[in-house]
């Protein structure tokens, strides 16, 4: 994908109308719609067209030495899961890191970059080099906001140069 989000979502917008009715006896009743039910929203990143990218800068006289560098920025992350109490699911968050970084004809294993999480609703943890790593399982209707900030573990010697590439995030109901 182009974009640095991906919204799994029949509508854009959340949609709840709470009325309240009371009773003689002093009862309460909530009435919300299910028109946006199941629903699943998913944003990586900050707003706008551009994808947000994760920066190291590797010294030379520290290159593979086995001290890990932290990125020179963080990713946010927002999430969406809401199912009708009736039929919950289980929403799950899953990594796409099977296509290493690249720089040239030199490339570095996603496997040596790993993330810390601000908040926790994402453990911390590290890449694969899967094309489905399940990071994390949420219950229906739940919201997070979480902030990840990632870490290149630093034991390879490698060419200089710039390498980049692309992890790839699914939210998704079974």
């Amino acid at each position: 994908m182009n974009r640095h989000w991906l919204r799994v979502t029949a509508h854009t917008l959340l949609y709840i109308m709470l009325s309240a009715w009371c009773q003689q006896t002093v009862a309460i009743v909530f009435n919300i719609p299910d028109r946006t039910v199941p629903r699943l929203r998913l944003i990586v990143g900050s707003s706008g067209p551009r994808i947000d990218e994760v920066d190291f800068t590797v010294p030379l006289a520290d290159l593979g030495n086995g001290n890990p560098i932290t990125s020179t920025s963080s990713i946010s992350f927002q999430m969406v899961i809401r199912a009708r109490a009736s039929s919950p699911l289980t929403g799950i968050l899953s990594a796409d890191s099977s296509t290493p970084l690249s720089n040239g004809s030199s490339t570095l294993p996603f496997g040596d970059i790993s993330w810390t999480s601000r908040d926790g609703d994402i453990p911390g943890g590290t890449f694969d080099g899967t094309a489905y790593q399940v990071l994390v399982t949420y219950p229906s209707s739940v919201r997070v906001n979480d902030r990840l900030t990632f870490i290149y573990a630093n034991t390879r010697i490698l060419e200089a140069g710039t390498y980049t590439g692309r992890v790839v995030y699914t939210l998704a109901f079974p």
